[in-house]
């Protein structure tokens, strides 16, 4: 054995391969926001806050964390900004379409970022 007391199924598997396993140790993530992408990078700073290579950060972040992007599908991906380290996250909204009815998980978590 290796210790592990759950684990949480890929949000790319499908219901009909969630059918085919143990799901007593399981989580399910039925919906919330999932990070799409990680980055060093602060966007907002750059934008909003007047970052550039002569002129330091406002930290805009710090008074409202209310920014977002729109990607290439009009898909709104919320930026979720870390003023500490000006690193941020953007966030994509997931809705998982199982029917609970037919599977049944230990835990199912809803993300609420």
């Amino acid at each position: 054995k290796l210790g592990l007391t759950g684990y949480t199924l890929s949000l790319e598997l499908d219901e009909n391969d969630a059918r085919k396993l143990d799901l007593r140790d399981a989580t399910i993530i039925a919906n919330g926001s999932i990070p799409a992408i990680t980055s060093e990078y602060c966007v907002v700073g750059s934008f909003a806050g007047g970052f550039t290579a002569t002129n330091p950060c406002r930290k805009p972040c710090s008074i409202s964390n209310d920014y977002y992007l729109i990607d290439q599908n009009g898909e709104r991906l919320n930026v979720l900004c870390n003023p500490i380290n000006c690193s941020s996250r953007l966030l994509k909204k997931y809705k998982n379409n199982f029917d609970f009815e037919h599977v049944h998980p230990s835990r199912v978590r809803y993300n609420l970022v």
